[in-house]
């Protein structure tokens, strides 16, 4: 998000702009007015400023305030602290009674797909993670997967190595992830049994 704006105020400001010139990008992006400024200084160096919703920040800041990673500590601990600069409320978690009742130790899903009759079950995961808008290296955050079992048995699930990271993620994110690996798995199987005919 940064970067295009950056890019965009560099074209619209001439590269014989005099001393003081200045040109603005602006977007919008997860909620806020984002501005992007590019002047020339008094020395006729190009510098840039960074605005959100009219509050100026550092570039790093304003990266961290929008990134979508909810795992990364240091995004929460920006965005926490943009709360409280702007008076906005912290999110709160509703806390309603309960009653006793009886739960299961483990949750469990039944996931039923390309006939298996399998079982998802939560994982969770340290996972070293890259930050998606660059604001930091990676960093290790804890991620929650789910693990896929049949009969018992485990057989799918745990870590796989993300094609445009690099980085390991949770193999299924959701129960439905893994609804949909079985059913790949058995279109697959149905595909080599075709050539072998």
């Amino acid at each position: 998000m940064i970067e295009p704006l950056e890019i965009q105020a560099c074209a619209r400001l001439p590269m014989d702009a005099p001393i003081g010139a200045s040109v603005n990008a602006a977007a919008t992006a997860g909620g806020h007015r984002i501005e992007v400024v590019l002047r020339v200084d008094r020395h006729g160096d190009r510098v840039y400023t960074y605005m959100c919703d009219g509050a100026r920040m550092a570039r790093l800041t304003l990266a961290m305030l929008l990134c979508p990673e909810t795992a990364c500590p240091r995004g929460q601990q920006v965005k926490s602290r943009w709360r409280e600069f702007t008076g906005q409320p912290s999110p709160r978690t509703r806390h309603q009674p309960q009653t006793l009742q009886v739960r299961p130790l483990i949750e469990e899903v039944a996931v039923e797909s390309a006939g298996h009759r399998c079982t998802a079950r939560p994982a969770s995961f340290e996972c070293l993670t890259p930050c998606p808008v660059g604001a930091h290296g990676p960093e290790l955050m804890r991620k929650t997967g789910w693990d896929l079992f049949e009969d018992g048995v485990w057989i799918a699930g745990g870590l796989q190595k993300e094609p445009r990271s690099g980085y390991a993620e949770p193999t299924f994110a959701t129960p439905a992830d893994a609804a949909g690996w079985l059913s790949d798995q058995q279109v697959k199987a149905y595909g080599v049994l075709e050539q072998v005919r």
